[in-house]
């Protein structure tokens, strides 16, 4: 398996998890999405991952009513120490999508990876309670 595979994998199920598409609350904001995604990619805790081609993802829809398919180009996950991770953002295009929601046992297979160091760190280290053999 290359370098960094399952970590895309656990990012993109971790925004699949997503039961909340919250970028239809955000209307009145619309044009403050790109900022928020810069604002995220100049953090120092974060996972950015960009395809060389979009991929074909189904999330959830912007009527939190059923998935959808994207053309996804990037996805960024903040991970800030001391606090949950935020809205998940996902880039189509010029497009800014935001997630939330998620599947605490899905933001655990990230937040666990050897890699991000991130297992002993709080609040990621309270997600060590969620048992995948309970699922």
């Amino acid at each position: 398996m290359p370098r960094g595979t399952a970590l895309i994998t656990n990012v993109v199920a971790l925004v699949r998890s997503c039961s909340y598409h919250a970028s239809t609350n955000q209307s009145s904001h619309e044009s403050g999405r790109p900022a928020i995604w810069t604002q995220l990619l100049a953090s120092n805790s974060l996972i950015h991952i960009k395809f060389a081609e979009p991929r074909k993802l189904s999330f959830e829809a912007p009527s939190n009513h059923g998935r959808e398919d994207y053309f996804v180009d990037e996805i960024l996950v903040g991970l800030p120490e001391g606090r949950w991770a935020g809205p998940l953002l996902v880039r189509t295009g010029r497009n800014v999508h935001a997630f939330g929601k998620y599947d605490p046992l899905a933001l655990k297979r990230v937040a666990f990876e050897p890699a991000l160091e991130l297992s002993s760190v709080r609040p990621y280290s309270d997600l060590a309670k969620f048992d995948e053999k309970k699922r």
